[in-house]
C-alpha cells in the first residue's frame, strides 16, 4: 500500500510566475498511472487495514493533500468526485482564521511571485543572529528539501525560515518580509485556503480531514503549552468544524525531525489513530501495527507525472 502526498494542484498561474506546483493536467495523468499500475484503496479497505492490518492490508494507493489549500476545493475535489475517489485532506487550524498566510505559505507566495534572488536579498537585510536556534539546523537527522529541484536562492530562503529561525521570531520576520515585498496580505489569505463551510461540504461528500498542526511549524521546536496548542489545539479546532471528530494527523514538513515523544503523547491524548510523515516507502502491516502514528508517505514527485512545473 502506498500513501501519496500532494500540495499545490492548479492550472497555470500567471500571477506567480516562479511558483512550483503540480499542474491539474499532470495530476489527472498521475491518477491514470496509479489506476493502471496499482489501483486505489477504498475508504472501506483503508479502515479495515487500520483495524486488522495483518488480515486486511490491501495493495493500492491512498491520496493525501496537505495545508488546506483552496486548490483542493476548486480543482482536486471535482477531479476525485468524477472518478469516484476519496482523499485525506490535512488542515493547519490557523488557516481557518484566514487573516494572514501561514509562514510557510508566505514564503511560497513570495518566492512564486518574486523569485528566490529578490526574496533572499530582502530577507538577509532583516536577519539577525538572535533570530536563530543555536545548532538546530546542524543537528538535523536529514538534510531538508533533498528531493526538491529549485534554485539555490529559493532553497536557502526555505531552509533559513523553516528550520533555522526560532518559532517566536518567524512570524514577525515574515510579516515584515511580506509587507516590504507585496504589501497587505489579508486579501491574499482570504483567497488562499478552504474555509470552514467548504471543509464541512467536502466532509459531507465523504472526503476525510485531519489536523496538520496549528501554525505549520516544525513541532519538535515546541514544548509545554506551546506544543499542546500546536498539536492538541489544532485537532480540537478542526473537530469544531467537522460533524464527526477527526482521528488522523500529519506532521508539518514530515521528516524525522518533525515529531518527538511529546508530540506522539499529545496525539494519543486526542485519540488520533494514525498519522503520516514523509518517508519514501510502502505502508506495511508492521507499520500499521507498530507505528500507526508515523506511517510512511511518498511525495507525488517520486512517480510519473508528479514533477512540479514552474508557472513561467
Amino acid at each position: 500500500m502506498k500513501a501519496i502526498m500532494y500540495h499545490y494542484i492548479r492550472p497555470q498561474d500567471a500571477a506567480q510566475p516562479h511558483l512550483f506546483y503540480l499542474h491539474a493536467d499532470d495530476f489527472q495523468r498521475q491518477l491514470d498511472h496509479f489506476e493502471q499500475q496499482y489501483s486505489f484503496v477504498s475508504q472501506q479497505q483503508w479502515q479495515a487495514a487500520l483495524a486488522t492490518p495483518h488480515e486486511a492490508l490491501s495493495s493500492g494507493v491512498v491520496l493525501t493533500f496537505d495545508d488546506g489549500l483552496i486548490d483542493h476545493y476548486r480543482y482536486v475535489r471535482p477531479i476525485l468526485a468524477e472518478r469516484g475517489l476519496w482523499g485525506i485532506f490535512y488542515v493547519s487550524s490557523a488557516t481557518l482564521q484566514a487573516q494572514q498566510l501561514l509562514s510557510v505559505h508566505r514564503v511560497h507566495y513570495l518566492l512564486g511571485r518574486f523569485g528566490g534572488t529578490r526574496v533572499l536579498n530582502v530577507l538577509e537585510q532583516l536577519l539577525d543572529d538572535n533570530l536563530f536556534i543555536d545548532g538546530f539546523y546542524e543537528q538535523l537527522k536529514v538534510a531538508p528539501y533533498a528531493m526538491q529541484s529549485m534554485d539555490e536562492h529559493s532553497l536557502r530562503v526555505k531552509k533559513i525560515v523553516n528550520y533555522a529561525l526560532k518559532p517566536e521570531c518567524k512570524g514577525p520576520l515574515l510579516g515584515e518580509l511580506f509587507r516590504q515585498l507585496a504589501g497587505d496580505e489579508s486579501a491574499v489569505a482570504q483567497q488562499f485556503y478552504m474555509n470552514s463551510a467548504q471543509i464541512r461540504e467536502m466532509a459531507a461528500e465523504g472526503f476525510t480531514f485531519g489536523a496538520h498542526g496549528h501554525s505549520h511549524n516544525l513541532l519538535s521546536k515546541f514544548s509545554g503549552d506551546s506544543l499542546s496548542s500546536e498539536v492538541s489545539g489544532s485537532v480540537q479546532a478542526l473537530n469544531r468544524v467537522l460533524a464527526q471528530p477527526s482521528d488522523t494527523f500529519c506532521y508539518p514538513y514530515g521528516g524525522p525531525d518533525s515529531w518527538n515523544d511529546q508530540v506522539l503523547s499529545e496525539l494519543q491524548q486526542q485519540q488520533i489513530r494514525y498519522g503520516f510523515c514523509v518517508e519514501p516507502a510502502d505502508i506495511s502491516a508492521a507499520d500499521l501495527q507498530q507505528r500507526p502514528l508515523c506511517l510512511p508517505r511518498y511525495d507525488c514527485n517520486a512517480f510519473p507525472h508528479g514533477k512540479a512545473r514552474i508557472a513561467q
